[in-house]
């Protein structure tokens, strides 16, 4: 996986479907059970945030990182070969779109908006069936347009400096798409166990999630060392952020 053929398609704007993560999609559920209850998809009737914290420091214990890599090598990625981020994981709850608090978090954006490399290749993989109703979607039309948005007010350093995503107060830049009108994204069907690569630059949102379910989903950023060392990777149409985010790849 993630030859110099597949990357290359990559940074094209390809969008890779693959199969293999069952196994440790189970391993995750077993995490996500042991912290949230037998029906962990069901709305709790107070506050999500905190035991979704919660459940993402379970998933960030030094244990987590040779299953991760393990996971990786098992698809046939050369992990040795790869920058690598820790795995996300990420909740969306049901109508979650309507809370004001929440509104970053479906902002269309690039990710190389915020200081990621433009060889960066991004990883997702849901831990059930997604479709329209709860997935996430992509505007592949403007993979190769320039489009209006605010990442010049995006500096990574500062940003990690208060505290990055895990601070939910900061009043820090999330760059986004500042286009008022715009098509529909093109959404996501997966089943669980596929997964999903493209390129970081690809312009792509959070869709809200109208399931009677939470989605549950995982991600990870991956950067070919060489590919990244030799100016590799999408074209950067239109990312003004400042700083690098490499430094923190070391899952």
């Amino acid at each position: 996986m993630l030859d110099p053929n597949e990357r290359e398609q990559l940074y094209q704007g390809a969008l890779l479907k693959k199969s293999g993560g069952l196994e440790f999609g189970e391993q995750l559920w077993q995490a996500i059970r042991a912290e949230l209850g037998e029906q962990p998809r069901q709305p709790p009737e107070g506050d999500f945030l905190e035991p979704l914290t919660r459940l993402r420091q379970r998933l960030s214990q030094p244990h987590w990182r040779p299953l991760s890599r393990q996971f990786l090598s098992g698809l046939g990625l050369p992990v040795e070969e790869f920058f690598i981020d820790r795995f996300r994981l990420r909740g969306v709850a049901p109508g979650s779109h309507q809370i004001a608090a929440a509104a970053a978090a479906f902002y269309a954006h690039r990710d190389t908006w915020f200081a990621n490399p433009q060889a960066q290749i991004n990883l997702w993989m849901p831990l059930h069936d997604v479709s329209q109703l709860d997935s996430f979607g992509f505007y592949p039309q403007y993979f190769a347009q320039a489009v209006a948005n605010d990442s010049d007010r995006f500096d990574y350093e500062q940003f990690v400096s208060q505290g990055g995503f895990q601070n939910p107060n900061s009043r820090l830049c999330q760059p986004h798409w500042l286009e008022p009108s715009r098509p529909a994204a093109q959404p996501v069907h997966l089943k669980f166990g596929q997964l999903l690569l493209f390129s970081a630059a690809h312009l792509h949102a959070t869709l809200p999630n109208v399931s009677p379910h939470i989605r549950f989903s995982i991600d990870v950023r991956l950067v070919h060392r060489r590919d990244h060392d030799q100016g590799l990777g999408a074209p950067n149409l239109d990312n003004h952020s400042r700083g690098c985010v490499l430094a923190d790849y070391t899952w």
